[in-house]
This record gives structure tokens, sequence and C-alpha cells, in this order.
């Protein structure tokens, strides 16, 4: 596979988390976020799933998103994983997933689910605005992972009119939308 030089998206969002960002910063982070979407629509209604999204993961390439490492991707309905599928990175599956996880056993296959992963890219884009993963969790975020999806899966969230860095309307309506309770009411274009 060849190298994508570029910024990942935790990367393009490092000026909010740092608490100096300029109106260039801050647009480029609202067109990134976009932009983002977009290419996760794209994959999808080409039958992929990429199955760890998260904002490294995400490579801003020129004026496109690139997805890097694809070892859990699937193309629906054909290439099944050789191994069973356990979700993403914790903090930015969504809370369909956590419910599977939790009433399943470690060596179960959970679905992959395009809307499920959307909510992942929207969690995401919350993490890397704000600095702060989008569940409120009871107790330690390194804790174990039942505990983990138990709030996942609860719907435990974190405020983002609270924890944004500032008032940006349109990137709050991208990551509200993608992250959505209810899987069938989330959009990719917020």
């Amino acid at each position: 596979m060849p190298w994508i030089d570029g910024s990942s998206l935790w990367e393009v969002f490092t000026p909010a988390r740092d608490g100096h960002t300029t109106t260039d910063q801050r647009t480029a982070m609202r067109q990134t976020a976009r932009t983002a979407l977009a290419a996760l629509e794209r994959l999808h209604e080409a039958g992929w799933i990429h199955g760890d999204m998260q904002a490294e993961n995400a490579i801003l390439a020129g004026d496109g998103v690139e997805f890097i490492d694809y070892d859990n991707a699937v193309h629906h309905p054909g290439l099944p994983l050789s191994h069973p599928y356990r979700g993403g990175l914790i903090h930015v599956i969504a809370p369909e997933t956590a419910h599977q996880l939790l009433s399943t056993e470690e060596d179960q296959h959970v679905p992959l689910i395009a809307l499920a992963e959307l909510f992942a890219l929207g969690a995401s884009l919350y993490w890397a605005w704000t600095g702060l993963r989008i569940t409120d969790y009871r107790g330690d975020p390194a804790g174990a992972h039942a505990d983990l999806y138990a709030d996942i899966s609860a719907g435990r969230r974190r405020d983002l009119t609270v924890d944004r860095p500032w008032n940006d309307p349109e990137l709050e309506r991208l990551i509200l939308g993608a992250t959505r309770p209810r899987p069938q009411e989330r959009s990719y274009q917020g």
C-alpha cells in the first residue's frame, strides 16, 4: 500500500486542544470534518466498512481524506474477516456496538454496521476537537472494558456545549448529527 502524505484528523485538530487557533485553522477543521464524513459516506456507499474508524486513521491528504489501517475492513456481502470482530477503538464505538460486546463472548463476532462506524467518526471528531472522549465514564477511562462498554451502551454522554473550545454551529451540527443515539437518525451531513 502506498504511503499517504498528510495530517491525521487528530493532528489537524491539535490547535483546538492546545487552545490557540486562528480563523483559518478553525475553517480548516470544519472543512476537514465535512470532508471526512463525506469520504466515509462514499466508502459505505461502495459497500465497505473500515472497522476501526478513529482520528488517527483518517488522513487529510490534499483536498480529501484517505483512511488507513484496513485490518478490520470488510466488503459486504463478500469478504469476511479471518477473526471475530470485536469493535474498533473502545472510546469511539457506538452504543449499539457496546451493547453487543457486553452480551457476547470474546470469541464471538459482532456485526460491522455502517451507522455504528459513522458514530465512531463523529465521536472521533468530538475527541479531536475537545480533547475529551464523548462518553461520560463513571470510572477510569482506562478501566475494565466491561465497565466502559456499560457506560457507552447506556448512552452516558458528555455535553458538547460545555466541552467545545468555541461555539461553532456547523462543526457541532456535524458531530451531533453523526453521533445521534438512535442509529437510523444519524447523518453524514449533520
